[in-house]
């Protein structure tokens, strides 16, 4: 199915691997804010291997290295710290900028992959601007 859409979309499947230098591999959990201090939980959790910690309006966004994930994830538990989210991810290590019409087109085809029941996660360096996000909205 998958080789099929590359097919149809004129693109190409590359070997296992092939693209192993575009990602870092990351341990990505999601910890919603509640009543935490950011400071306070940023200082505690910080020594448990935390590489990044982003807070959006509702929740704290905290990134790892593969090998400390289970040292994020123990720490969290000690703290009694709710987790919404935890996974490992590939992060791209760069974007890349398209037209519109070219970032479209692969929104597109991202669409076909993460609709195929096998496909599990789809991961992609398109950088999102802008003009791509309002596009999306019309």
């Amino acid at each position: 199915m998958i080789r099929s859409i590359f097919t149809k979309r004129g693109g190409n499947l590359g070997t296992n691997g092939s693209l192993a230098f575009i990602f870092d591999r990351k341990g990505v959990f999601t910890v919603p804010k509640g009543n935490l201090n950011a400071e306070d939980f940023e200082l505690e959790i910080i020594d448990a291997g935390v590489e990044d910690i982003e807070l959006t309006d509702d929740a704290f966004i905290i990134t790892c290295a593969v090998e400390d994930f289970g040292r994020v994830q123990k720490k969290l538990d000690e703290m009694n710290i709710k987790i919404e989210n935890a996974q490992l991810q590939r992060i791209p290590k760069d974007t890349t900028k398209l037209d519109l019409e070219s970032a479209q087109k692969v929104l597109r085809i991202i669409d076909e992959f993460e609709e195929v029941d096998d496909v599990q996660y789809v991961y992609h360096n398109l950088e999102m601007t802008e003009e791509l996000m309002n596009s999306m909205e019309e």
